[in-house]
């Protein structure tokens, strides 16, 4: 297998990755958010090729070798180096992150309830809140703000420079008691717990859905965890149903993916605010019915 496969079987972009640049890391995107860079590599040699990537969304990781050997000693005290040093940046721009996030929350006002994302979304704010045109939803873990995402009125999300999202999530509905539901966006989340009763936590993206599982478990370990995945059918590998399933296989939970009509002006929908939205509350509760039959 070569290195190019072996970067597509991890969901990396190969396009950008410069075979030159020795012992740092390069960012790149990946193939489920071509838009962001969860994507890095380092190439520790290029004759042979020796190179470590990783996918930050799935938490994929690999080595690659044209010698088909292990990582020298030196390879792997420089890689080991490079981690510590990122780590050390990364917590110090979480702190300064979670300072702002804290600060942003406690200065803004109620979401407007007839907010263009919310109106066309089809919900209500469930305790987010607004500075200017941006809606401001809270990244939370262990009781604390750590960072937030903005949603602009025409849909656009952007997370807080520097901020952590590993693990954070905005919790709609409460404690659990008997179900949790886990999905990755705040529309999606606000959907299902406006149809379904059933307090949500919402994990932003497919990537953190494995982490939030694993954090909230230790919290309620006798809940049942519902992944309520997106069906991203239409991109490759359907990250949005194998992030799921993964999580839930860690967390010992199920997934309830939405299913769709193949039809033409089915082509944009993939989540359970998008199948609310179309087929209604009614028939949503339908598709957990059987589920929650078994809670508990």
């Amino acid at each position: 297998m070569n290195f190019i496969t072996h970067l597509q079987d991890a969901g990396i972009d190969h396009a950008e990755v410069d075979l030159n640049r020795i012992g740092v890391w390069q960012r790149v995107a990946t193939t489920d958010k071509p838009d962001r860079r969860n994507g890095a590599i380092m190439i520790f040699s290029n004759r042979p090729l020796r190179a470590w990537f990783t996918n930050f969304a799935t938490a994929m990781t690999g080595y690659f070798s044209d010698e088909c050997e292990l990582a020298s000693p030196a390879d792997l005290d420089r890689l080991e180096r490079t981690r510590r040093d990122q780590r050390s940046q990364r917590e110090r721009d979480h702190a300064m992150a979670a300072k702002a996030a804290r600060h942003a929350w406690a200065n803004a006002e109620p979401a407007d309830t007839a907010h263009g994302y919310l109106a066309n979304k089809r919900v209500v704010p469930h305790g987010v809140r607004q500075i200017g045109d941006h809606l401001l939803v809270p990244m939370c873990a262990d009781g604390r703000i750590w960072s937030h995402q903005t949603i602009a009125p025409d849909g656009a999300k952007r997370f807080l420079a520097g901020g952590r999202k590993c693990g954070t999530y905005f919790g709609i509905g409460g404690a659990p008691t008997d179900v949790l539901l886990l999905c990755e966006g705040f529309a999606t989340g606000a959907s299902l717990f406006e149809s379904l009763c059933v307090p949500v936590a919402v994990a932003f993206d497919a990537g953190n859905l494995v982490h939030v599982g694993v954090a909230l478990r230790q919290k309620y370990p006798a809940a049942k965890f519902i992944f309520c995945g997106d069906n991203d059918s239409r991109t490759v590998g359907n990250p949005g149903v194998r992030c799921a399933t993964e999580a839930a296989t860690a967390t010992n939970g199920i997934v309830v993916a939405p299913t769709f009509p193949t039809g033409a002006d089915e082509t944009a929908l993939s989540d359970w605010n998008d199948y609310r939205n179309r087929y209604g509350a009614a028939r949503l509760r339908a598709c957990f019915a059987e589920v929650f039959s078994h809670a508990g």
